[in-house]
């Protein structure tokens, strides 16, 4: 399928990873009833995606994040150009693949406004319930140098855009 209006978004974080034991937030925006967030856990990297607060969609990488330093970026790619808003989110070490998955996101950017936005904790309302530890979910075990959040590319169909094509 052809899409009129491709959208793309991506988290990147330039991280040292010290510890073959290093896990907790990198990125957090928003909670569980609408937001998404970028984790270690067991050197594994976790892409979480909350849809409106109904649909938990998690991305696990196949691979562990390597120690030193590496950039490692949740990227997503819309596939379907109507609401809800598909496509597929792939995990990311310095620009190899390591894991992806289908995922459902809200129409808001890929960047959502609300609760609040962390790095290298997740202090407010959790993303999803399956964090390992207590809050605040502190990343250790390694230090975050940068994280960007880049939301190029077309905007995301518009619901008003949407319900006309139906209506059609």
């Amino acid at each position: 399928m052809t899409v009129a209006a491709p959208f793309w978004g991506r988290i990147s974080a330039e991280v040292d990873v010290w510890s073959a034991d290093a896990s907790g937030a990198l990125f957090a925006h928003d909670g569980r009833f609408g937001g998404h967030a970028l984790h270690l856990r067991a050197r594994k990297l976790v892409y979480i995606h909350h849809w409106c607060g109904t649909i938990e969609h998690t991305v696990v990488s196949f691979a562990n994040v390597p120690l030193g330093r590496s950039k490692l970026t949740a990227a997503f790619e819309q596939d379907v150009d109507d609401l809800p808003t598909r496509g597929t989110l792939t995990l990311l070490v310095d620009d190899r693949a390591i894991g992806s998955g289908r995922i459902t996101i809200d129409p808001g950017h890929f960047a959502r406004i609300g609760e609040r936005l962390d790095v290298g904790q997740d202090r407010a309302a959790p993303i999803t319930a399956g964090h390992d530890g207590e809050a605040p979910w502190a990343f250790s075990g390694g230090l975050i140098r940068r994280v960007v959040v880049d939301v190029a590319g077309e905007r995301l169909v518009s619901a008003e855009a949407s319900a006309l094509r139906r209506a059609r």
